[in-house]
C-alpha cells in the first residue's frame, strides 16, 4: 500500500524531524511504502484565506489516487478548521477516492477517523452513524460558541468594573475601607440623612454605618431618624 506523509510547522523554530520520525514509523508499522512527503512551513493551518501549496497539492494527488493512505502527525498538523468541515473532507477521501487520514497521536477525533474509513465495510450502518455522529459534533460546536460568548461577555463585564474601581481609587483597598469611604462621602453630600437611610442608599447594613459613623469623631453623635 503507497502512503504520502503530510508535515506542517507554523514557524520558522518548530522542527519538522519529531513529526516525520513519528510518520515514517508508523507507515512501517503498517507495511506502507512512502511514495512522497509533503511539507508546509511557517503557514497557520486555521486562518481560511492562507494557501497551503503542498496540502492542496496533496488532496490533488490524492484525488488522482497516488497513494491510499495520508498520514499526519496530529489531526491539527492536518487542518485547524472547523471539525465538521474536516471530518467532510476526510470521509469524502475515503468514500470517493478510497483515500484514509491516518493521525498517528491520539486527539479527540481519532476515533471517528477510523469509523469513517471502516465505512466501505460498515456499508450503510455505517454512513448513518457517521451522519449521527456529525450532528452531535455540530451541537456540540454550538453549545461551545454559545459558552464562548458568554465568556467573552462576563470578561468585558469584568474589565468594564475593574476599570471603574482603578479610576475611582478603589483597586486594592479593602472592601471595609471602600464602604466607610462612601458611607462618609455620602453623609458629606446628605448631612440630613441618617443612618438607616445612608444604609438602605448604599445597600449596607446599619451596623456598617452606625460603625463607621460613631469612628468619625465629627459624627459621632449622628442616630437614626
Amino acid at each position: 500500500m503507497k502512503a504520502a506523509i503530510y508535515l506542517r510547522v507554523s514557524t520558522d523554530r518548530q522542527d519538522e524531524h519529531n513529526q516525520l520520525q513519528d510518520c515514517e514509523d508508523y507507515c512501517r508499522q503498517n507495511n506502507w511504502t512512502v511514495t512522497k512527503i509533503y511539507r508546509d512551513h511557517g503557514i497557520s493551518a486555521y486562518k481560511e484565506n492562507i494557501i497551503r501549496p503542498q496540502y492542496e497539492q496533496m488532496i490533488n494527488d490524492a484525488k488522482q489516487k497516488h497513494f491510499s493512505h495520508i498520514v499526519v502527525w496530529d489531526l491539527d498538523r492536518f487542518s485547524r478548521q472547523e471539525p465538521i468541515e474536516v471530518l467532510q473532507l476526510i470521509k469524502k477521501l475515503r468514500i470517493i477516492y478510497n483515500v484514509e487520514v491516518n493521525a498517528v497521536h491520539g486527539d479527540e477525533w481519532r476515533d471517528l477517523i477510523e469509523m469513517i474509513n471502516s465505512i466501505p465495510n460498515m456499508g450503510f450502518m455505517g454512513e448513518a452513524l457517521c451522519d449521527f455522529l456529525e450532528k452531535i459534533i455540530r451541537g456540540m460546536q454550538a453549545t461551545q460558541a454559545r459558552r464562548e460568548s458568554e465568556k467573552i461577555s462576563r470578561r468585558i463585564h469584568s474589565s468594564l468594573r475593574f476599570q471603574k474601581a482603578k479610576d475611582e481609587g478603589r483597586v486594592g483597598r479593602p472592601q471595609h475601607e471602600i464602604d466607610n469611604g462612601r458611607i462618609l462621602d455620602c453623609k458629606t453630600k446628605n448631612p440630613n440623612w441618617g443612618i438607616r437611610k445612608i444604609a438602605k442608599h448604599l445597600n449596607l447594613s446599619k451596623y456598617a454605618v452606625e460603625k463607621c459613623l460613631k469612628n468619625t469623631p465629627q459624627e459621632s453623635t449622628l442616630s437614626s431618624p
